[in-house]
């Protein structure tokens, strides 16, 4: 790092100014547009400009306090001129540094150029223009000596004896302004809220203000715009195991194309959203946040792969406020006026294919009282993956995955044992998601019990149901060529019952590995598609389990409704109540798992 001899207003270059025995002063302060000394035109003083730029008065006012200091301090460093801008290894290696070089400094002289002198610090001091910059929040927070100075470089009151009042204009805990050290116990999302207000001059800077906060490193990239901040997130996902870094609002109408980011076009930011934020502002909500740890881990690890964020372990299927799955961020709210009542904090993921999710109505945040009560039946897979960010094809693509769906509707009795293809279900709304394939094929296998019109009769059952969809036949075209039956796009729907447990047991049975594919292909052989029927029924001694799929509408796309009935009892459009589990809100004390 460059240091600034107090005595001579020299630049000297020093390894490591603390292991060399060469304590220094360091200023904090608001750079002014075209009034500031360049590293370069400090190294040539004799030019008789630099001397009468207002930035040069702030690097000798600073140096000539330091030589006030008891003992006097031989260095100063000021950000202006002691950084070679020209050199990017340099600007990298100062602005990796920065928390560590204020941290280590003898004492940090904070200089408010627009603080009048004699002010009312009550009333002037929350109006600076200090705190509003995105910069200077690391230089408050990691100095541990700090003197405070108004606009005719009076001293006007030190850190220490300030501390309430920046406190409530800052909202930093009192603990972390005494100590900054202890900025590194704090969730990711507190640390967030308090650069939410704050500006800087360049987009990519938002981000890179905020390394030494959270004892990041990174390389700086200017030119890649908002991409700076989604770049900190990740290296913060490898570096941290705190979900609050998911617990963002959106605040702002931010495009999310993949090159950059610009306001006027809400890019449906209402409906859908990747996990990662677009901008300390989505934060502003978290002041109060704190991790804790819970008896309640419906998680492993989380990581950064070039699919999105994967998480392995289970999902929780909710209905309220919004049907989905349930992401416990594992943080909560201590909010003084909650009457001591701890509100856990979480978001809804909406199901996308291939095992992907997405984060839906990312303006909300959901929240839940005590663990004992969060007890809805989840959703296991190996992994899943949530995406980090989404463009518009992406949104648009969300919104039509519905297109050519096959819903499955279940009578009451009715209970999931399994489902194939997993990662094309969504199983909080009964759903196969086609993705605009010509031909597909899933099942669902059921255990129902016997017509309930029929008190006497009670037994439970299981069979496949099987559902698809398919090119026409020749059969099922008039002269003209055009399709004849029930039919989207040219795609005819079937559906197929199987009471004989020997189509689906030798794969299923406890401790074998089950293999949906083969399984698949098995289905596909038993239904010739020269003599496939649309619907399917089947006799089960009393009962009579009957099948049926017709084109219909669902979530504004056209789709096909596959409906099973069981004697009297009828679907419904409810999700299908899981094996072994109990309803949301009823009382149980074991872990439910979707599928067995």
């Amino acid at each position: 790092m460059w240091l600034i001899r107090t005595d001579t207003l020299q630049l000297e270059y020093v390894t490591d100014a603390i292991a060399e025995g060469k304590p220094y002063a360091i200023l904090s302060h608001c750079w002014e547009e075209g009034r500031e000394v360049s590293f370069q035109e400090f190294c040539d003083l004799d030019l008789g400009t630099t001397r009468h730029k207002k930035g040069f008065a702030k690097i000798s006012n600073a140096c000539a306090y330091a030589r006030k200091e008891k003992p006097p301090l031989d260095y100063c460093w000021v950000d202006t001129c002691c950084i070679d801008k020209k050199s990017s290894a340099e600007l990298t290696e100062a602005i990796n540094s920065m928390f560590k070089w204020y941290r280590e400094a003898a004492v940090c002289y904070a200089y408010l150029h627009d603080l009048p002198g004699h002010s009312d610090l009550e009333q002037q001091l929350p109006l600076c223009r200090y705190f509003t910059r995105g910069w200077t929040l690391q230089e408050l927070i990691a100095p541990r000596k700090m003197q405070f100075f108004d606009g005719e470089w009076k001293r006007c009151g030190t850190k220490a004896g300030l501390l309430q009042l920046l406190h409530k204009i800052t909202n930093i805990p009192l603990w972390v302004l005494m100590d900054g050290d202890k900025v590194h116990s704090e969730c990711i999302a507190r640390r967030m809220s308090w650069a939410a207000h704050r500006q800087t001059g360049r987009v990519e800077d938002q981000a890179y203000c905020l390394l030494g906060i959270f004892g990041i490193s990174m390389p700086m990239i200017y030119g890649e715009g908002w991409q700076a901040f989604r770049r900190l997130q990740e290296e913060l996902i490898k570096d941290r195991h705190d979900r609050s870094i998911f617990a963002w609002k959106s605040t702002t109408t931010i495009t999310s194309d993949s090159s950059s980011r610009s306001s006027g076009d809400d890019n449906g930011d209402d409906e859908y959203r990747g996990l990662l934020a677009r901008s300390p502002r989505e934060f502003a909500h978290c002041g109060r946040y704190v991790t804790q740890q819970t008896l309640y881990r419906p998680y492993s690890d989380f990581l950064i792969t070039n699919r999105g964020v994967r998480f392995e372990g289970r999902l929780p299927i909710v209905t309220k406020p919004r049907r989905g799955c349930f992401l416990d961020l594992e943080c909560c709210d201590l909010d003084p006026s909650g009457g001591g009542q701890t509100w856990w904090i979480g978001i809804v993921l909406h199901k996308t294919g291939n095992n992907g999710f997405v984060r839906v109505d990312p303006r909300n945040l959901y929240a839940y009282k005590a663990v004992e009560e969060y007890n809805p039946p989840y959703l296991r897979l190996p992994r899943f993956f949530a995406a980090k960010d989404l463009t518009r094809a992406g949104v648009d693509s969300i919104r039509t995955q519905y297109h050519q769906s096959l819903r499955v509707r279940l009578p009451s009795s009715a209970e999931i044992l399994g489902v194939g293809p997993e990662d094309l279900w969504d199983a909080t709304r009964n759903v196969f998601m086609t993705l605009g394939a010509s031909i597909f094929v899933g099942y669902v296998l059921l255990e129902v019990e016997g017509d309930s019109s029929n008190p006497s009769y009670h037994k439970r059952f299981e069979c496949i149901l099987a559902v698809g969809m398919r090119e026409a036949n020749p059969r099922e075209l008039d002269a003209e060529g055009q399709i004849t039956v029930d039919s989207i796009s040219g795609r005819v729907p079937w559906v197929h019952l199987w009471a004989d447990p020997s189509v689906w047991r030798p794969m299923t049975r406890t401790g074998d590995a089950f293999e949906p594919e083969l399984f698949l292909q098995k289905l596909k052989g038993m239904v010739p598609n020269e003599n496939e029927a649309s619907n399917h029924k089947c006799v089960f001694e009393a009962s009579e389990v009957e099948a049926s799929v017709s084109t219909s509408v669902y979530a504004g796309e056209r789709a096909f409704d596959v409906e099973v009935r069981v004697g009297a009892n009828v679907a419904n459009d409810r999700p299908g109540r899981i094996k072994g589990t109990t309803s949301p809100g009823a009382d149980a004390s074991t872990e439910r798992q979707l599928f067995r």
